[in-house]
């Protein structure tokens, strides 16, 4: 199936001209795969002090191939001033471990075939202001998806009507019918 949209869910059959007949029935279910980066939209973090933010995949149905981080819409590179990237299936942490003025503004975690999140960073120099918590040097941040949809994912439940046919000619019906 190709260009699915969320439309596509729904009941489908599938007829085989045997004799005698055959028919299959699905069930189509689409997700749309989206980035939440945990913690609120807006994180105001003291020069300094170390920033963690931690994006999850959810509703995919695999990992996704990659999950890259942007910083102001520039790819962030792993190099970069006392920055650290770790990604494990369906999650990836990005550490600013001493942030500096030039870490402020909008980071975006955008995982291949998933909706996009965001989370503003303001760094306060100097004096902390009274919505930031007090003796807190490590911040996370979290946001929800901001742009639409990059790609929807597929999830196919297949039910079938047919317990008195062989497993293996079963399976060679609903190879010649849906593959």
């Amino acid at each position: 199936v190709k260009d699915i949209q969320l439309s596509d869910a729904g009941h489908y059959e599938c007829q085989l001209t045997t004799h005698p007949p055959v028919t299959f029935f699905f069930t189509l279910k689409v997700t749309q795969a989206e980035a939440v980066v945990n913690g609120p939209s807006e994180v105001h973090i003291e020069e300094g002090s170390k920033l963690a933010l931690e994006c999850q995949v959810k509703h995919a149905v695999a990992p996704p191939v990659y999950i890259f981080w942007y910083h102001n819409s520039t790819m962030v590179n792993y190099g970069q001033h006392a920055l650290e990237v770790h990604h494990q299936n369906f999650t990836s942490s990005l550490v600013v471990t001493r942030v500096r003025p030039s870490d402020a503004g909008t980071y975006s975690c955008q995982p291949h075939l998933a909706t996009p999140a965001n989370v503003t960073v303001h760094v306060v120099t100097g004096k902390k202001p009274a919505a930031m918590q007090h003796g807190r040097k490590q911040v996370g941040g979290g946001g929800e998806a901001s742009r639409p949809h990059l790609a929807i994912l597929l999830v196919i439940s297949i039910t079938c009507l047919l317990a008195s046919l062989p497993t293996e000619r079963y399976f060679h019906l609903l190879h010649r019918c849906c593959y």
